[in-house]
Protein backbone atom coordinates (compact mmCIF):
# COMPACT_ATOMS: atom_id res chain seq x y z
CA UNK A 1 0.00 0.00 0.00
CA UNK A 2 1.13 3.98 0.40
CA UNK A 3 1.37 6.98 2.17
CA UNK A 4 -2.47 7.91 3.54
CA UNK A 5 -2.05 11.46 4.72
CA UNK A 6 0.97 14.59 6.14
CA UNK A 7 -0.03 16.35 8.78
CA UNK A 8 1.71 18.67 11.03
CA UNK A 9 0.35 19.04 14.29
CA UNK A 10 1.55 20.49 17.85
CA UNK A 11 2.36 18.19 20.73
CA UNK A 12 -1.33 19.27 22.04
CA UNK A 13 -2.64 16.83 19.08
CA UNK A 14 -3.85 20.12 16.98
CA UNK A 15 -3.94 20.34 13.20
CA UNK A 16 -2.64 23.15 11.99
CA UNK A 17 -2.14 21.26 8.77
CA UNK A 18 -3.24 18.04 7.11
CA UNK A 19 -2.93 16.65 3.21
CA UNK A 20 -5.09 13.50 2.36
CA UNK A 21 -4.08 10.99 -0.61
CA UNK A 22 -6.80 9.39 -0.46
CA UNK A 23 -10.03 9.49 1.05
CA UNK A 24 -10.20 10.01 4.59
CA UNK A 25 -13.07 11.41 6.82
CA UNK A 26 -12.12 14.35 9.49
CA UNK A 27 -13.04 12.42 11.74
CA UNK A 28 -11.02 9.49 11.06
CA UNK A 29 -7.96 11.92 10.85
CA UNK A 30 -8.64 13.77 14.10
CA UNK A 31 -8.41 9.48 15.86
CA UNK A 32 -5.26 8.90 13.93
CA UNK A 33 -3.51 12.01 15.28
CA UNK A 34 -4.75 11.19 18.95
CA UNK A 35 -3.14 7.59 18.85
CA UNK A 36 -0.09 9.32 17.94
CA UNK A 37 -0.15 11.67 20.64
CA UNK A 38 -0.15 8.65 22.97
CA UNK A 39 2.22 6.67 21.42
CA UNK A 40 5.17 9.57 20.53
CA UNK A 41 6.35 9.68 24.09
CA UNK A 42 7.27 6.04 24.30
CA UNK A 43 9.64 6.59 21.18
CA UNK A 44 12.95 8.07 22.34
CA UNK A 45 15.21 7.02 19.96
CA UNK A 46 13.12 5.83 17.05
CA UNK A 47 10.87 8.08 14.71
CA UNK A 48 8.48 5.72 13.64
CA UNK A 49 5.71 3.50 15.29
CA UNK A 50 2.84 1.36 14.38
CA UNK A 51 -1.08 1.33 15.69
CA UNK A 52 -3.58 -1.46 15.23
CA UNK A 53 -4.27 -0.02 11.78
CA UNK A 54 -1.41 2.54 10.24
CA UNK A 55 2.13 3.31 10.79
CA UNK A 56 3.84 6.88 11.89
CA UNK A 57 6.32 8.55 10.46
CA UNK A 58 7.46 11.42 12.08
CA UNK A 59 10.15 14.37 12.59
CA UNK A 60 9.73 16.85 15.49
CA UNK A 61 10.20 20.60 14.72
CA UNK A 62 10.29 22.66 17.51
CA UNK A 63 6.89 22.52 18.81
CA UNK A 64 5.36 20.31 15.94
CA UNK A 65 5.52 17.05 14.95
CA UNK A 66 5.61 16.80 10.73
CA UNK A 67 3.82 13.03 10.62
CA UNK A 68 3.41 10.76 7.80
CA UNK A 69 0.63 8.71 7.99
CA UNK A 70 0.97 5.57 6.04
CA UNK A 71 -0.83 1.82 5.77
CA UNK A 72 1.49 -0.86 7.66
CA UNK A 73 2.77 -2.73 4.72
CA UNK A 74 4.42 0.50 2.98
CA UNK A 75 7.50 0.97 2.00
CA UNK A 76 9.56 2.72 5.39
CA UNK A 77 12.47 3.40 3.83
CA UNK A 78 10.45 5.28 0.41
CA UNK A 79 7.90 6.78 3.02
CA UNK A 80 11.10 8.23 4.81
CA UNK A 81 12.43 10.04 1.82
CA UNK A 82 9.10 11.42 1.25
CA UNK A 83 8.76 12.87 4.62
CA UNK A 84 12.27 14.41 4.05
CA UNK A 85 11.40 15.93 1.06
CA UNK A 86 8.32 17.82 2.59
CA UNK A 87 10.41 18.83 5.58
CA UNK A 88 12.81 20.71 3.36
CA UNK A 89 10.02 22.28 1.43
CA UNK A 90 8.35 23.65 4.34
CA UNK A 91 11.56 24.95 5.65
CA UNK A 92 12.31 27.00 2.00
CA UNK A 93 8.63 28.03 2.06
CA UNK A 94 8.12 28.68 5.79
CA UNK A 95 11.80 29.73 7.04
CA UNK A 96 10.62 30.07 10.80
CA UNK A 97 8.36 27.56 11.39
CA UNK A 98 5.69 28.48 13.52
CA UNK A 99 1.24 28.35 13.68
CA UNK A 100 1.62 31.78 11.57
CA UNK A 101 3.92 30.38 8.86
CA UNK A 102 2.27 27.39 8.19
CA UNK A 103 -0.96 28.91 8.25
CA UNK A 104 0.00 31.79 5.47
CA UNK A 105 1.86 29.48 3.40
CA UNK A 106 -0.24 26.55 3.51
CA UNK A 107 -1.29 26.97 -0.14
CA UNK A 108 2.26 26.50 -1.77
CA UNK A 109 2.86 23.58 0.89
CA UNK A 110 -0.50 22.10 -0.40
CA UNK A 111 1.07 22.07 -3.86
CA UNK A 112 4.64 21.13 -3.44
CA UNK A 113 3.13 17.96 -1.37
CA UNK A 114 0.95 16.96 -4.31
CA UNK A 115 4.13 17.42 -7.15
CA UNK A 116 6.25 14.94 -3.76
CA UNK A 117 3.49 12.13 -3.51
CA UNK A 118 0.53 11.27 -6.56
CA UNK A 119 -1.87 8.53 -5.42
CA UNK A 120 0.02 7.71 -2.26
CA UNK A 121 3.11 7.40 -4.18
CA UNK A 122 6.58 9.70 -4.82
CA UNK A 123 7.16 11.18 -7.28
CA UNK A 124 10.57 11.47 -9.01
CA UNK A 125 10.95 14.97 -8.06
CA UNK A 126 13.67 16.77 -6.29
CA UNK A 127 13.26 20.48 -4.29
CA UNK A 128 14.70 22.48 -7.16
CA UNK A 129 12.10 21.11 -9.35
CA UNK A 130 9.03 21.89 -7.19
CA UNK A 131 9.96 25.59 -6.39
CA UNK A 132 9.96 25.57 -9.83
CA UNK A 133 6.81 23.86 -10.67
CA UNK A 134 5.35 26.34 -7.41
CA UNK A 135 6.87 29.59 -9.31
CA UNK A 136 5.20 28.53 -12.56
CA UNK A 137 1.54 30.04 -12.31
CA UNK A 138 -1.24 27.37 -14.02
CA UNK A 139 -3.88 28.83 -16.59
CA UNK A 140 -6.24 27.15 -14.02
CA UNK A 141 -4.64 29.63 -11.19
CA UNK A 142 -4.75 32.30 -13.40
CA UNK A 143 -8.32 31.93 -14.00
CA UNK A 144 -9.05 31.51 -10.09
CA UNK A 145 -7.24 35.14 -9.30
CA UNK A 146 -8.75 36.57 -12.39
CA UNK A 147 -12.53 35.20 -11.33
CA UNK A 148 -11.76 36.30 -7.61
CA UNK A 149 -10.35 39.61 -8.29
CA UNK A 150 -13.76 40.21 -10.63
CA UNK A 151 -15.82 38.73 -7.41
CA UNK A 152 -13.95 41.22 -5.28
CA UNK A 153 -14.54 44.16 -7.58
CA UNK A 154 -18.11 43.54 -7.87
CA UNK A 155 -18.96 43.03 -4.16
CA UNK A 156 -17.08 46.35 -3.39
CA UNK A 157 -18.66 48.29 -6.02
CA UNK A 158 -22.27 46.58 -4.73
CA UNK A 159 -20.99 48.03 -0.94
CA UNK A 160 -20.62 51.40 -2.44
CA UNK A 161 -23.75 51.35 -4.24
CA UNK A 162 -25.53 50.47 -0.82
CA UNK A 163 -23.34 52.93 0.76
CA UNK A 164 -24.89 55.66 -1.55
CA UNK A 165 -28.62 54.70 -1.46
CA UNK A 166 -27.91 54.66 2.12
CA UNK A 167 -26.56 58.03 2.20
CA UNK A 168 -29.59 59.17 0.09
CA UNK A 169 -32.44 57.78 1.83
CA UNK A 170 -30.96 59.22 5.23
CA UNK A 171 -30.52 62.79 3.06
CA UNK A 172 -34.61 62.57 1.78
CA UNK A 173 -35.92 61.62 5.29
CA UNK A 174 -33.71 64.51 6.84
CA UNK A 175 -35.04 67.05 4.30
CA UNK A 176 -38.80 65.33 4.44
CA UNK A 177 -38.78 65.57 8.52
CA UNK A 178 -37.25 69.28 8.11
CA UNK A 179 -40.16 70.33 5.70
CA UNK A 180 -42.86 68.59 7.90
CA UNK A 181 -41.65 70.75 10.65
CA UNK A 182 -41.38 73.48 8.82
CA UNK A 183 -45.01 73.59 7.80
CA UNK A 184 -46.12 73.00 11.03
CA UNK A 185 -44.34 75.98 12.56
CA UNK A 186 -45.97 77.90 9.85
CA UNK A 187 -49.50 76.41 9.95
CA UNK A 188 -49.36 77.13 13.79
CA UNK A 189 -47.77 80.83 13.59
CA UNK A 190 -50.68 81.29 11.07
CA UNK A 191 -53.36 79.76 13.26
CA UNK A 192 -51.96 81.91 15.87
CA UNK A 193 -52.25 85.30 14.14
CA UNK A 194 -55.52 84.14 13.23
CA UNK A 195 -56.83 84.14 16.03
CA UNK A 196 -55.25 87.39 17.80
CA UNK A 197 -56.56 89.38 14.36
CA UNK A 198 -60.05 87.35 15.53
CA UNK A 199 -59.88 88.61 19.15
CA UNK A 200 -58.79 91.95 17.98
CA UNK A 201 -61.71 92.32 15.64
CA UNK A 202 -63.70 91.02 18.52
CA UNK A 203 -62.43 93.83 20.76
CA UNK A 204 -62.32 96.52 18.54
CA UNK A 205 -66.19 95.83 17.42
CA UNK A 206 -67.04 95.62 21.72
CA UNK A 207 -65.24 98.95 22.10
CA UNK A 208 -67.41 100.58 18.90
CA UNK A 209 -70.71 98.94 20.37
CA UNK A 210 -69.99 100.30 23.77
CA UNK A 211 -68.96 104.11 22.38
CA UNK A 212 -72.46 104.06 19.96
CA UNK A 213 -74.08 102.95 23.26
CA UNK A 214 -73.09 106.18 24.86
CA UNK A 215 -73.23 108.06 22.33
CA UNK A 216 -76.58 107.54 22.32
CA UNK A 217 -76.96 108.08 25.83
CA UNK A 218 -75.43 111.12 25.73
CA UNK A 219 -78.24 112.50 23.00
CA UNK A 220 -80.61 110.96 24.98
CA UNK A 221 -79.79 112.44 28.22
CA UNK A 222 -79.19 115.99 25.56
CA UNK A 223 -83.08 115.90 24.73
CA UNK A 224 -84.21 115.14 27.86
CA UNK A 225 -82.36 118.27 29.38
CA UNK A 226 -83.30 120.97 26.65
CA UNK A 227 -87.15 119.41 27.41
CA UNK A 228 -86.72 120.42 31.11
CA UNK A 229 -84.95 123.26 30.35
CA UNK A 230 -87.28 125.16 28.14
CA UNK A 231 -90.80 124.02 28.77
CA UNK A 232 -92.39 126.72 27.66
CA UNK A 233 -90.95 126.90 24.39
CA UNK A 234 -91.99 123.48 23.66
CA UNK A 235 -95.54 123.65 24.82
CA UNK A 236 -95.89 126.97 21.99
CA UNK A 237 -94.09 124.77 19.61
CA UNK A 238 -96.70 121.72 20.31
CA UNK A 239 -99.73 124.78 20.14
CA UNK A 240 -97.98 126.00 16.88
CA UNK A 241 -97.90 122.40 15.05
CA UNK A 242 -101.64 121.96 16.31
CA UNK A 243 -102.60 125.36 14.66
CA UNK A 244 -100.65 124.29 11.30
CA UNK A 245 -102.72 120.88 11.52
CA UNK A 246 -106.03 122.63 11.95
CA UNK A 247 -105.21 125.14 8.83
CA UNK A 248 -104.14 122.79 6.76
CA UNK A 249 -107.68 120.43 7.14
CA UNK A 250 -109.08 123.96 6.68
CA UNK A 251 -107.84 124.17 3.05
CA UNK A 252 -108.78 120.56 2.68
CA UNK A 253 -112.34 121.36 2.85
CA UNK A 254 -112.44 124.40 0.77
CA UNK A 255 -110.53 122.89 -2.46
CA UNK A 256 -113.38 120.21 -2.04
CA UNK A 257 -116.35 122.58 -2.28
CA UNK A 258 -115.04 124.28 -4.55
CA UNK A 259 -114.41 121.36 -7.08
CA UNK A 260 -118.14 120.50 -6.07
CA UNK A 261 -119.50 123.45 -7.43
Amino acid sequence: MAALSVVICDKRAKIVFARQFFNISRMDLEEYIVQFSRGVDSCKEITHFESDKVRYIFIPIDTFYLILITTKNSNIIEDTEILKLIYRLILDLCGTIDQETIVENAFEIMLGVDDIVSLGYRNAVNLGQIKQYLQMESAEEKEFKRRKEEQERAVQKALEEKGREFDRQRKEKKFNKDAISSSSFNFKEDEIIEKENKNSNSENKALNIGKKNKEDENNNDNENNNDEENPEENEKEEKKVVKEKKKSKGGLKLGKRKNYN
